[in-house]
């Protein structure tokens, strides 16, 4: 009679026999895996398959003759996942190499099966146990795999934020470094690109970093200083699903800058749509060349400070309301582009009202708006206004990491 003791120490048996053979099981397993996927034959170095093949024999052969799975061979087959991630090696791939073990090993086991009268119950139990190991094994390996992968990603995100930052500060980048960036970025050296600084919101920023590469295009989204800069090819989806995420928030605010060539004009896009970004007003996103004067003025804060108090001083001088009133019909006369009737309606003041208020303004500052000289001089005092009580407000979001100091200097 067939007791459980009996098949127990029949399996065992069978077991040993197959461990001397253990050389010889994994050179069957490894031929069948090279010819079977090929991914094996040009990704694993022959030494590396050979060596992985004998361990995860020895966590089935183990098996066979009643040993525990051990915490080094749970480690060893650990460390084959992590390596054929390195490799480059589909995991798909790997765990099917790992199942040609099992058909070896039953061939190999029902030709050791003995005795004859009892060969389909050592069979039955042994491939029962060669399953769950090769089972543990595929697990261990699919964990290694997975931890690799995302040690590997966090590799290549720090690559690409170094590479980034390290162009973006780059005042004339050389080949070498356009070619390191577009190789760690993804991004053709030669083509078009939209160039975006913005304040938003982390998810903010990578809900549009993942909208963008939904259109096809190698995207990044990444903080410098207290902007998020961002960079992709250039397209007019691209700017779409820019203005939807930023259009209607009034703290979310983008400048783009003008279509940037190519690679190496990224840095110089990217300084322009920082600087532009200082001068913009929420809820929109602005063109840089709608934002000229508060771009020049945002790199000289001394001097639009001190132009504003200059030739805006008569009217800075006036009782509160009244200056209130003189700086929001120009303000108004600015945002029309100089149309009186418009400002009225806009201000929901009779036409003749805005008339005297520029008239005022005209007096006091000894300027005329129908001179272009005098106007200009008029619309970049204005503009500079937003600098006269925090003298470093347009430094704020420019903060260069301290790890550039090569880059540009920005005002704090």
């Amino acid at each position: 009679m067939l007791t459980d003791d009996i098949t127990e120490q029949l399996v065992r048996q069978a077991g040993e026999r197959l461990l001397a053979r253990r050389d010889e099981l994994a050179d069957v397993v490894n031929g069948h895996i090279v010819h079977s996927v090929p991914s094996y034959l040009t990704l694993v170095p022959r030494e590396d398959l050979a060596a992985s093949g004998r361990n995860v024999l020895d966590i089935v052969l183990d098996a066979l003759i009643g040993r525990p799975l051990s915490e080094s061979a749970t480690a060893r087959a650990f460390a084959v996942g992590r390596r054929r991630l390195r490799q480059g090696v589909p995991l798909e791939d790997v765990l099917r190499a790992i199942r040609m073990d099992f058909t070896v090993v039953w061939n190999a086991l029902t030709s050791e099966a003995q005795p004859a009268e009892h060969a389909a119950a050592v069979i039955a139990t042994g491939a029962l146990r060669v399953w769950a190991a090769l089972d543990d094994a595929m697990t261990a390996i699919t964990q290694g795999y997975r931890h690799e992968e995302v040690a590997l990603d966090r590799e290549r995100m720090a690559r690409r934020a170094q590479a980034f930052t390290a162009l973006a500060y780059a005042t004339e980048p050389s080949a070498r470094l356009v070619s390191d960036a577009a190789e760690a970025l993804q991004l053709p050296p030669d083509r078009r690109l939209l160039v975006m600084a913005a304040r938003l919101p982390e998810e903010i920023a990578h809900r549009l970093e993942m909208r963008w590469r939904a259109l096809g295009a190698p995207a990044h989204v990444i903080p410098l200083g207290l902007d998020m800069v961002g960079v992709t090819l250039w397209s007019a989806q691209a700017r779409t699903e820019l203005d939807q995420l930023v259009a209607g928030h009034p703290e979310r605010v983008a400048a783009v800058a003008p279509m940037t060539p190519d690679l190496y004009a990224f840095p110089s896009g990217t300084s322009l749509a920082r600087a532009a970004l200082r001068g913009a007003d929420g809820g929109r996103v602005h063109d840089s060349r709608e934002l000229v004067i508060e771009t020049l003025l945002s790199d000289q804060v001394g001097a639009a400070r001190t132009l504003a108090l200059g030739v805006l001083a008569p009217v800075l001088a006036l009782p509160e309301s009244e200056r209130e009133r003189l700086l929001e019909t120009l303000h108004g006369w600015l945002e029309t582009d100089g149309t009186t009737a418009q400002v009225a309606r806009r201000l929901y003041r009779h036409r003749n009202t805005v008339i005297n208020h520029l008239r005022r303004v005209e007096q006091l500052c000894d300027l005329s708006l129908t001179r272009p000289r005098d106007a200009a001089i008029l619309v970049v005092a204005l503009k500079a206004l937003r600098y006269r009580d925090t003298p470093q407000a347009a430094g704020q979001h420019a903060a260069s990491p301290a790890t550039q100091p090569d880059g540009p200097s920005f005002p704090r």
